[in-house]
């Protein structure tokens, strides 16, 4: 049997044609979007319009981020829809480690029941929010570089620009202001020029912008972390039903403490997610993701940072379908969680234990 692990999608992509799918044609997933909406229009001034995760006709749900505090709950809820769905189609789910991307964290936590949906849902509505009130004092964006590491070390030496994001073998992110971005593609483009490349390598230093309206995984993002922190009370965070990764460090979340800080400083502290799948399929010796592919190319990625391992991608319910028979089975890594998560339950002697992570089975995330 495989050792499986779920990877949930963070800001990027589009996310409306596949809540109308869920919404219309999973009964479990439609209830679940109806209580999402529900909740996000929870004291809602009578002025404002109404917020509304899938479209109705003559109407568009904002998959950009013009608007973050409906954007960031609007994927949020997309990864948790699709979890509706498969744990609907598929009698036992399961598996042995979870793993978000930026964004994605907080649909991890909530997926393995370390906080509740709710929370999840509130502290995504807020980090959007906070990411608005911000925009003024802030203006800035996220590119990608197809660089390996070494080059995308120079590149940040270069143009004082920090990596924000080590995505993959060829891949590294960069987080900043406009003029911080701009230096940095002027010295991609001599790096590019120095290196003399041929005309059909066409991704070797290449600048792609991820368009996500604000320099996350920066410093420039510290206040909305600690906003988010202020939102997240130690109360809100439980024993996980299955191994976590804080694709901040890499590493699994054993301690409250650490839970904490993972679910409110994703946003403005570099993402590690090369390291965070390597060790998954390495360390841990997952041999099978599931993606949850809400996000464009998150697929890509984790093929190329784990050629070995079996990918299952979740983009719609015949994703769900077609896999059914692969996503009830997993491997467990054996063992006790309660002794692991040190922090809430009161004894740190046990964080190094997580490669015996056990499965356990996801339940439905919403009465």
């Amino acid at each position: 049997m495989n050792k499986t692990a779920y990877a949930f999608g963070g800001v990027g992509g589009t996310a409306e044609a596949l809540l109308t799918e869920l919404h219309q044609n999973s009964p479990a997933a439609r209830k679940f979007l109806d209580t999402a909406e529900e909740m996000l229009n929870q004291g809602r001034d009578s002025a404002q319009p109404a917020v509304m995760l899938w479209p109705r006709p003559g109407t568009r749900v904002v998959n950009g981020l013009e608007r973050p505090s409906l954007s960031f709950p609007l994927r949020y809820v997309c990864n948790m829809t699709t979890m509706v769905a498969l744990k609907e189609m598929v009698p036992s789910p399961s598996c042995a480690a979870m793993v978000g991307l930026s964004l994605g964290q907080l649909a991890a936590g909530a997926a393995s029941d370390m906080i509740s949906v709710e929370t999840g849902l509130k502290l995504a509505r807020r980090c959007g929010e906070l990411l608005e009130q911000n925009a003024g004092n802030v203006s800035g964006n996220v590119v990608a570089v197809g660089v390996g590491l070494d080059d995308a070390k120079r590149l940040a030496e270069a143009s004082g620009v920090p990596i924000s994001n080590y995505l993959g073998p060829q891949q590294h992110a960069f987080a900043g202001t406009h003029d911080e971005l701009q230096r940095l593609r002027d010295e991609a483009a001599k790096f590019r020029e120095a290196a003399q490349l041929p005309a059909t390598d066409r991704l070797s230093w290449k600048v792609t912008d991820l368009r996500t309206g604000f320099p996350l995984h920066s410093r420039h993002a510290r206040s909305i972390s600690e906003g988010l922190a202020d939102v997240l009370q130690p109360s809100d965070i439980k024993e996980p039903s299955t191994l976590v990764i804080n694709s901040i460090d890499g590493q699994p979340i054993l301690s409250g403490a650490k839970a904490r800080h993972a679910l409110s400083h994703w946003v403005s502290e570099e993402m590690q997610w090369a390291r965070s799948i390597d060790n998954l399929a390495n360390e841990m010796r997952v041999d099978r993701f599931v993606v949850f592919e809400h996000s464009t190319g998150l697929t890509r990625i984790v093929r190329q940072i784990a050629p070995q391992a079996e990918i299952i991608t979740l983009s719609g319910l015949a994703d769900i379908q077609k896999n059914a028979d692969a996503l009830g089975e997993s491997y467990s890594f054996g063992g006790g969680l309660r002794r692991r998560f040190g922090a809430v339950v009161g004894d740190e002697r046990h964080r190094h234990v997580a490669a015996r992570q056990q499965t356990h089975e996801i339940g439905l995330l919403l009465p």
